[in-house]
């Protein structure tokens, strides 16, 4: 009798460990399934911020800042890289319909850009395409 009680009290003082023990664990797998999607490429993932967690609150809400910084920077730069795309785009169908040639350099005099009427001038053909972009990339003289 006696030794079905102490199992029975055992089995219970087993079972309220492992139910703690899940509590405390699950912030910390929460944490780690957002971050393997963040891993993956979803930075719209947000973890819940709930009363209680002290210092793994915190830490949420510094991952949910940090995700959404994250997701800010990206979408501005391929803002950014579409706009730029968009612009090169538009110089070379100018360039394209301009007669006179046109050579395009950086602010350290590097050649860029060099347009079609530019290179049949400078003599560029089929047999020597890379002879107008030889110097691409080195400081031209004043």
């Amino acid at each position: 009798m006696y030794f079905m009680i102490s199992l029975t009290a055992l089995f219970a003082a087993i079972w309220i460990g492992l139910w703690f023990a899940g509590l405390f664990v699950a912030p910390i797998r929460r944490l780690i399934s957002a971050a393997q999607e963040v891993a993956r490429g979803n930075l719209k993932v947000q973890l819940p911020i709930r009363r209680g967690e002290g210092d793994l609150r915190r830490l949420s809400a510094n991952f949910n800042a940090m995700t959404k910084e994250l997701e800010s920077q990206r979408t501005e730069l391929v803002t950014t890289n579409r706009q730029l795309s968009e612009r090169r785009r538009f110089m070379e169908a100018v360039l394209s319909g301009v007669s006179a040639g046109v050579i395009g350099l950086d602010r350290d005099g590097r050649v860029t850009l060099v347009s079609r009427s530019a290179e049949s001038l400078l003599g560029c053909t089929d047999q020597a395409p890379n002879r107008c972009h030889e110097q691409a990339g080195e400081p031209q003289a004043d």
